[in-house]
């Protein structure tokens, strides 16, 4: 069993990258995380985000002063078609690099639910290499889970199937085991939480 972006709209695949970030500005204020240092976190709401699902600002140190970076996030969920996501899927809203410029952004985060073309990458790391100051990122699906599984509110919030499949686990197996990703197949398991499938 693993993460399944499938059981999730759109709009719930939105607010889970949201609530993923959330998260974060909440370990940096609490000085739980240096990796992702969130000051804050915008939305623009339903229907008129003009390719901006989210607006974040991020703090960075560069060893003399703090400054701050203004990230657009647009998130893509193609996860039931299985998909990837190619540059015409985010014309169709709004050209990216437009949509920088106009906000006078530091960088432009792309977050997929499956995985972006090999086509779509190229051109973020080629926009990159032309303006170094302005930097353009793409997150598929494997970036995203490693994220969430450090997370548990964010399992258990979005994915309860998942959720109680982890806790199942726990109690059959000492954490060296869980540790080492055990490649048996665990019929006890399967069979405990088959009532939730």
């Amino acid at each position: 069993m693993e993460i399944d972006f499938k059981i999730l709209t759109p709009e719930k695949f939105e607010y889970l990258i949201k609530d993923i970030f959330i998260e974060f500005q909440n370990q940096y204020h609490k000085g739980k995380n240096k990796e992702f240092p969130i000051l804050n976190i915008e939305s623009p709401g339903r229907g008129q985000d003009k390719g901006i699902d989210l607006k974040i600002i991020t703090r960075i140190f560069d060893g003399i002063c703090y400054f701050e970076r203004l990230w657009i996030v647009q998130c893509k969920h193609f996860a039931k078609s299985n998909k990837s996501v190619s540059e015409s899927d985010l014309d169709k809203s709004c050209r990216f690099k437009n949509v920088v410029d106009k906000t006078n952004a530091d960088g432009y985060l792309l977050i997929c639910s499956t995985r972006p073309s090999s086509s779509l990458k190229e051109t973020f790391d080629d926009l990159t290499k032309i303006n170094d100051k302005i930097k353009y990122i793409v997150w598929g699906e494997n970036e995203v889970k490693n994220l969430i599984i450090k997370m548990p509110t964010i399992i258990k919030k979005y994915f309860l199937k998942y959720h109680y499949y982890i806790e199942n686990l726990k109690k059959i197996y000492p954490k060296k085991v869980l540790k080492n990703n055990c490649s048996k197949k665990l019929h006890s398991l399967n069979n405990s939480i088959k009532q939730f499938e």
